[in-house]
This record gives C-alpha cells, sequence and structure tokens, in this order.
C-alpha cells in the first residue's frame, strides 16, 4: 500500500518524491474518494514498469469489487496476468471505429475459437486478439470480426438493454443508486462512512475547508527550510535596513522629514514588495486548484479561503518582524509603537488580496509577475510620502493619492507617530501635503 510513503512528497520532474507506480495510485485515489458510481481511465499504466501496471490494476479491481464501483479502463497490450485482472473485455477496431468483442473476458478465447482464431498456446490472448483486427496488419481479419459482433453479439446486447430501460428497478437517479448502495455496505475497513448528499462533492465545505488546511499546514512542517527563511528573512531584512536608519528619529537637522521620507517610505516599499515574492507559490496553487475542483475533489470558495487566511497569518508575522526590528532601530517612542504597528500589518493584509488577484487572472508565471509588478509599483509611487505627494502632484493625479491604501495607510502612520507634536505635524503639513486623518 502507500502506507510507507504517507509522508514523502508525491514529486515529479522536478522534485523528487514516490514511485511513477505509487503517483499513478494516488492519482486513481484522488478519483475514488469523490464518490463517483463511474470512472473513466485512459491508459492508467502507461509508463509503468510491468510490476507497477499490475499492482495499479490490482489496485482498481479493489476499488471496484469493495465499493462497488463501474471502471472502464483503456489500456494497450496488457500482460497476461494484467488482462486476467479485467472482468469485462471490449474490443474496437479503427477505419472506422468498430466493435468486435463486448463480453466476459473470461468467455473471449472461446469466442475466438468459435470464429476459427483459437488463442495459440503459451501466447498473450490480447496480443493474439489485436494481431487479428488490427487493420492493415499481415493477419488483419478486423472486418470479419466486426460482422460477425453484429451477427452474435449486438442483437443480445440490445435486448439486455431494452429490458433494462423497462425495469423500474434499474431505472433509478444516479443519486437514489448511490444512496441505497451506501445504507447496504458493511464494514469495509475504510473508516465512518458518510451518507450520500446531493453533490458532486463527498463531504460538506466545512469538511473541505479542514481538509484543505490540514494538507497546507503539513507541507509547510515537511519543508523547514522555507519555515525558517520566512522568519530570518524579514529578521535579516530588518536589521539591515534598520542600521541604515540607527537612531533616524534624533539626527539631522530635520529628522522627521528624514524618517518619513526615508526610513518609512522604504519600510513601506519593503512591506508592498515583500509579498510580491508569493506570486509563483499563488499561479503554482491556482493550477493545482483548476485540477482538483475539477476531480470534484472541493469547492473553489474552500481553496481560497483556506489560502487566504494561512497566507494572511504568514504575511501578518512577516511584516510584525520586519516593521518591529525597523522601528526598534530608529529610536522612536514605544508610546506610538502599536498605532504604528496597527497600520502596517493593515496594509500588508490590503496587498495579499492584490497578489492573489494576479496570479489568478494571469495565464503564467511571466504575465502574473508583470500584472503583479505593475500594481504594486503603482501602488508604491502614489504613496503621499515619497516620489509623489500631495504637495507636488498635479492637480489630476490628486485623486489617486486619496484612494491609493499605500497613501491613506502612510498618513495614517504619521498622524501616530508625530499627530501629538505639532510643530512636526506642521512640517509634515507644509512639506508632503498631509492631511489630518479625522478631516478626510
Amino acid at each position: 500500500g502507500l502506507d510507507r510513503v504517507a509522508d514523502t512528497k508525491i514529486g515529479g520532474d522536478t522534485v523528487r518524491g514516490c514511485s511513477s507506480g505509487q503517483r499513478r495510485r494516488v492519482t486513481l485515489a484522488q478519483g475514488m474518494v469523490t464518490g463517483v458510481p463511474l470512472m473513466f481511465c485512459d491508459e492508467p499504466t502507461s509508463g509503468l514498469s510491468s510490476t507497477d501496471a499490475e499492482t495499479c490494476v490490482k489496485a482498481l479491481c479493489l476499488f471496484a469489487r469493495k465499493l462497488g464501483k463501474t471502471i472502464f479502463v483503456v489500456i494497450h497490450q496488457p500482460r497476461v496476468e494484467v488482462a486476467n485482472l479485467f472482468d469485462r473485455l471490449l474490443m474496437l477496431t479503427s477505419f472506422p471505429g468498430r466493435l468486435v468483442y463486448d463480453g466476459p473476458m473470461k468467455d473471449a478465447p472461446a469466442y475466438w475459437a468459435n470464429l476459427g482464431y483459437p488463442v495459440p498456446q503459451d501466447s498473450n490472448a490480447t496480443d493474439h486478439y489485436m494481431d487479428l483486427i488490427t487493420p492493415n496488419d499481415r493477419n488483419d481479419k478486423s472486418c470479419y470480426f466486426a460482422a460477425e459482433y453484429l451477427r452474435r453479439q449486438r442483437p443480445q446486447i440490445a435486448k439486455e438493454v431494452e429490458e433494462a430501460i423497462r425495469n423500474p428497478e434499474l431505472r433509478r437517479t444516479t443519486l437514489k443508486y448511490l444512496q441505497d448502495e451506501r445504507r447496504g455496505q458493511k464494514d469495509l475497513g475504510l473508516g465512518r462512512l458518510p451518507a450520500v448528499a446531493p453533490s458532486k462533492f463527498s463531504v460538506i465545505v466545512f469538511r473541505q475547508i479542514w481538509m484543505i488546511a490540514e494538507r497546507k499546514v503539513k507541507l509547510m512542517l515537511r519543508n523547514p527550510v522555507v519555515l525558517i527563511m520566512q522568519v530570518a528573512v524579514p529578521i535579516l531584512e530588518g536589521a539591515g535596513l534598520g542600521i541604515c536608519f540607527m537612531d533616524v528619529a534624533h539626527r539631522g537637522n530635520y529628522p522627521v522629514i528624514t524618517l518619513i521620507t526615508g526610513w518609512f517610505n522604504l519600510l513601506l516599499m519593503a512591506v508592498l514588495f515583500g509579498g510580491f515574492t508569493s506570486v509563483p507559490q499563488l499561479l503554482e496553487d491556482r493550477i493545482l486548484m483548476e485540477k482538483e475542483v475539477g476531480e470534484a475533489l472541493y469547492m473553489e470558495v474552500a481553496h481560497i479561503f483556506v489560502g487566504l487566511i494561512l497566507d494572511m497569518i504568514t504575511t501578518t508575522i512577516r511584516n510584525a518582524l520586519l516593521a518591529t526590528i525597523m522601528y526598534a532601530f530608529a529610536g522612536l517612542s514605544w508610546s506610538t509603537y502599536w498605532g504604528f504597528l496597527k497600520w502596517m500589518l493593515v496594509i500588508g493584509a490590503t496587498m495579499d488580496p492584490i497578489f492573489k488577484a494576479a496570479a489568478s487572472i494571469a495565464a503564467d508565471m511571466q504575465v502574473a509577475t508583470m500584472l503583479g509588478f505593475i500594481v504594486v509599483l503603482f501602488i508604491a509611487v502614489f504613496n503621499s510620502i515619497g516620489f509623489v505627494t500631495k504637495a507636488t502632484a498635479p492637480v489630476f493625479l490628486k485623486p489617486l493619492l486619496y484612494i491609493m491604501p499605500s497613501g491613506r495607510v502612510a498618513e495614517q502612520v504619521a498622524w501616530a507617530l508625530y499627530g501629538e507634536d505639532e510643530s512636526s505635524w506642521t512640517l509634515l503639513q507644509n512639506f508632503l501635503g498631509l492631511e489630518t486623518p479625522h478631516a478626510w
């Protein structure tokens, strides 16, 4: 089973993880957890070794028999051991697509023998069948077998279908069928089985949220390097920038102007662009979500909600560390710290959905990066304390300074730091054009 690799990454082209056979079994399990009564598997053994191919088909057999599922499998040239695992065989030939056999797998050798083409001793039966029904092959008998199917098998199959249509017991809806099957199931060793609901999802939205959150947290914990970097980077960044502005609140002729236009402007830029590094991961998460939502594993809203909450927690921790360290180096009074920190966390939380929006509408990584960069650059420029201020902006650009979240937060932070110092606040108003927040 997969128990021994339960804590191993799935892996892929660039990340080493489970074997190809184990990954294929995980893919099949994804299809089963949705509770669908019918599955279509297109070449599930393609690219697998003979041993993994047999294990894969055995897993399908287990699903079909224990859970009462019907599974259609498209497969080419299976080994004898693999072919014998199937209950029923449906064979097609081409030019054009035509049926040549539809019946139990165990009855196929006798059927071929009755048509005058018995399976040679010590040979693979499926290879023998394929040789006879492949057009333009030297042993091509495809037209003969297609005609015999129409004469021997199709009338009986048509009759069975007609009887099934007339049988009210067999005309149950899919939902009714699943509900009846679930009531009749005993303990299958799969844990508690929930009731079948009139939904394409096997569990309710709250359960979906819990399972997605549990998976994301486990993935985070399995990569300690990333966790360490998420803490180390803002600490090192805060220390590096903080040293550059050591005791800035008390140095220079106009420390108020230097602190707001230099120290705080740089801190605001660091917060704005800090979340920008998450765009590649957001795009990767979106691609995964589209695949899993398509398989009805969960609702889009469940994945978005979990991602928003967990990313918000990560962003808050990062910005709190960065802002606190830079605040400590600046030499500001700790009496204004909480008002300052509150607004720094607000701007960080505001930017996170913007990055998510860029990743959600972008076709690929390059487009997502360009969109995110343009938006963040625009917000950073119109922050009212650095590049464009209310005192210097043209009249037609001033409305942007009122609607930009960076500009609103900048004025709130400046007020939190110097609002009670009349001379300092007047200087900021004259130099940058800042307005008292409650005067908006």
